[in-house]
């Protein structure tokens, strides 16, 4: 990447949520790029997050936690300081994640900056009806998208093929050589942690780590099963982000098998939390209610392979298939979790007749290539 870029990174939702982001301006600092990332605070649970090389600016507060005037004052406050601020700091590149950061970017390339390139990330696909559905503000943000910034990027990235066509068909007017995938995988550091489970223990540690639910999850079949295994099978469960159903049912089980970690886990001491505990198996139970989930690589799936974990995800979840592999280990098996009575863990688990396949999903490589093909449509 050429150096004399000035990159500003604008991400409204706060940054500590969306490791993905983190990872890019990890990446950013480390190459010695000028950059100005521009979000909003993160609630006192979550250690914020700090790029010793970069700037980080935030503006008002997102989040369940936040009194509802204060996420209604965040809009507009983020909206007119974070077009301050690109006005103040004319940066060449502009690179916004998902509609609800577009409206300052707009404006700054529309009437102060013409000049400047666009990047627009997408961690999810969101549908024609979620925009109707949803708050008029990004309805607007999106009409600006439309009409005028979708045409005016240089790239415009899902993550996955799957979300690349639907987003596609959708805005068909957007050209197939602008497009990209980007996977959300986890740093290089993490391969140092990584712990080879050539045989997995008894008893089975399986671990969940992220946002849990008992409507969107299969939590209460996966726990009735692990109770069922009478110590055979221990399970964790690692969330910062939960329903009161689900929280409600976690503390009152009082199992000796599972265990509740409420107070989540920042993100770069997962590599570190699964060394320690021993975990041989990655849980990843989600139900497949949404097309977001039915057509998504979880970013759990490749945290868990990047830490030595088998994997057991959710079959329904149709994006993460082409990753399904048993002629390895670890192992990624898509697994139904509605017949859970009837897996047999010994076959699930078993190393026979099969090696092991080194960590292989990073962030770094697939940010270059991002990087890469940018600086190509730009030479253009």
């Amino acid at each position: 990447m050429s150096k004399p870029h000035k990159w500003a990174v604008v991400h409204f939702l706060p940054l500590e949520k969306y490791p993905p982001v983190m990872n890019f301006l990890r990446m950013l600092g480390a190459q010695g790029v000028n950059f100005l990332a521009l979000t909003t605070r993160v609630g006192p649970a979550m250690p914020r997050f700090v790029v010793p090389d970069g700037r980080i600016t935030r503006f008002g507060a997102t989040g369940q936690n936040v009194p509802g005037w204060l996420r209604k004052l965040t809009y507009p406050l983020f909206y007119a300081a974070a077009f301050v601020r690109l006005c103040l700091y004319r940066p060449s590149v502009v690179l916004y994640y998902e509609s609800y950061s577009a409206i300052p970017v707009y404006f700054y390339l529309r009437f102060v900056n013409s000049k400047a390139r666009l990047l627009i990330h997408f961690h999810e696909y969101f549908s024609p009806q979620w925009y109707q559905q949803g708050m008029r503000t990004v309805r607007w943000a999106h009409r600006l998208e439309k009409s005028w910034l979708f045409g005016r990027a240089a790239l415009i990235s899902q993550t996955n093929a799957f979300r690349v066509g639907m987003f596609r068909k959708d805005h068909p007017t957007v050209p197939e050589s602008r497009m990209m995938v980007v996977p959300n995988f986890p740093p290089l550091a993490w391969k140092q942690r990584s712990r080879r489970v050539d045989e997995p223990g008894c008893p089975l540690r399986t671990v969940y780590i992220g946002s849990v639910s008992l409507r969107a999850t299969y939590l209460e079949d996966y726990v009735a099963w692990v109770q069922q295994q009478q110590g055979r099978v221990l399970f964790d469960v690692v969330s910062y982000t939960y329903d009161a159903a689900a929280r409600n049912f976690l503390e009152q089980l009082q199992s000796p098998w599972v265990r509740f970690f409420p107070g989540g886990l920042p993100y770069d001491q997962i590599p570190g939390w699964l060394e320690r505990g021993q975990y041989d198996v990655g849980i990843i139970f989600y139900k497949g209610l949404y097309d977001n989930t039915v057509f998504c690589a979880s970013n759990k799936l490749f945290e868990y392979l990047a830490c030595g974990l088998d994997v057991w995800c959710c079959r329904e979840m149709v994006g993460s298939q082409e990753y399904a592999r048993t002629d390895c280990y670890p192992k990624v098996l898509m697994v139904d979790y509605t017949r859970i009575g009837e897996w047999d863990v010994q076959n699930m688990t078993d190393r026979e007749g099969i090696g092991y396949r080194p960590p292989e999903y990073f962030a770094e490589p697939a940010m270059e290539a991002w990087l890469h093909q940018f600086e190509s449509v730009q030479e253009g």
